[in-house]
């Protein structure tokens, strides 16, 4: 490694230790058009008429949030309710594990390793688990009992799991087999006097599940993961004075992978934005009053009266705001019969600011349509 800026980096490394959104319906072509049509006005008059023009465009519809139950990527057999999970790792080595990019110079770090990674990650799945609840009970066994002399991919046998369930008294054993990490830090000077540093740590790791008699899944996918870090200043050292020291870094990638791995074998809640539609007449406002209070019912009827008997943009937005008060209900098959309602009055309707909406109808019932089929699996997931 060359001197200079890069060496004093590297000595510094190494002593480290509810929303409201909506279209605009008017292109730039027709606002110009109405501004040319009223520039003779009162230049303050013209003033507020462009505003209230613009604000009447800007509360068509709100986002509202919601958690969605997900289910796991991988469904386990129906009784593996107790689990171990077990240390099949080797320590990891790599020559280039941490690389240091400041062009140009570049350098390697081969003698900073995090060994606890596999107790890391380990723990905090193990927290995950418990936190959701999935499993009856969630044991651990940090110690490795992969063969040193034996490759870095070897599978424990059969007789190894089975035993290691038992001492544990668990139906299951869930097997780290592999991991991996490396980062890389690099510093940039686009302008002259100013660094810009970006510190990037991946890992992979790989599972293995596997139970009493061998009923197994097998090997799950190589699960990858990243982290990113930046910072800048009038020096490569303050550029990184923020970031934190490598093995700091590497903890917390450990942990992130560990509680990561948790969506491929417990179901899993995420939050979602969904489209409330609030402008057409005084009902949508009045039913939206009454959604922001969760009574999807009430706000459900006044919906309902719009579809009936209002004008086709209404119906079709009206349709869509049913589709989420059956979807927060937990009817997703209704739900999407009336998301299909609503793009099929957007069809009706010849209009920019129509198939922009329609744009976003037709994602929410792609979405549905995702939620139908993922029912059928959490039923499964979770015994219904």
């Amino acid at each position: 490694m060359k001197g200079g800026a890069l060496s004093t980096l590297f000595f510094y490394i190494w002593s480290q230790g509810n929303n409201e959104f909506g279209f605009c319906y008017y292109s730039t072509g027709a606002l110009i058009d109405i501004f040319n049509s009223m520039r003779q006005l009162h230049p303050f008059l013209l003033i507020l008429l462009m505003a209230a023009t613009l604000a009447s465009c800007s509360t068509t519809y709100q986002l509202r949030q919601i958690d969605i139950l997900r289910p796991a990527a991988y469904t386990l057999p129906s009784d593996a309710r107790s689990v171990v999970l077990v240390n099949n790792t080797l320590p990891y080595r790599s020559a280039t594990t941490h690389r240091i990019v400041m062009l140009p110079e570049y350098a390697t770090i081969d003698s900073l390793y995090l060994d606890r990674m596999p107790v890391v990650i380990m723990e905090s799945l193990k927290k995950e688990l418990i936190n959701r609840g999935y499993f009856d009970r969630v044991e651990i066994d940090t110690i490795s009992i992969k063969d040193p002399q034996s490759k870095r991919m070897a599978a424990a046998d059969q007789n190894t799991i089975n035993n290691m369930a038992i001492r544990y008294g668990t139906y299951a054993v869930l097997l780290l087999d592999d991991f991996s990490y490396e980062t890389l830090l690099q510093i940039d000077q686009p302008e002259y006097g100013w660094y810009f540093a970006t510190l990037t740590a991946d890992s992979k790791t790989l599972w293995r599940f596997s139970a009493i008699g061998g009923n197994t899944i097998g090997t799950f996918e190589v699960q990858k993961d990243t982290l990113y870090w930046s910072g800048e200043g009038n020096s490569p050292q303050l550029s990184t004075a923020n970031i934190p020291n490598h093995l700091s870094v590497l903890y917390e990638l450990g942990k992130y992978a560990g509680s990561r791995f948790a969506n491929q074998i417990t179901p899993y809640w995420e939050s979602k934005s969904r489209v409330i539609f609030t402008s057409g007449n005084g009902y949508f406002m009045n039913a939206a009053d009454w959604a922001s209070k969760n009574n999807w019912d009430e706000a459900s009827k006044l919906w309902n009266y719009i579809y009936q008997n209002g004008k086709t943009i209404e119906k079709a937005r009206a349709a869509s705001n049913i589709a989420l008060a059956m979807e927060m209900e937990g009817r997703i098959d209704e739900a999407a019969i009336w998301c299909a309602l609503s793009i099929n009055e957007y069809d009706k309707i010849k209009s920019s600011y129509a198939a922009q909406e329609k744009i976003i109808i037709a994602r929410y019932f792609r979405e549905l349509h995702q939620r139908q089929e993922e029912v059928k699996k959490l039923k499964k997931q979770l015994n219904e």
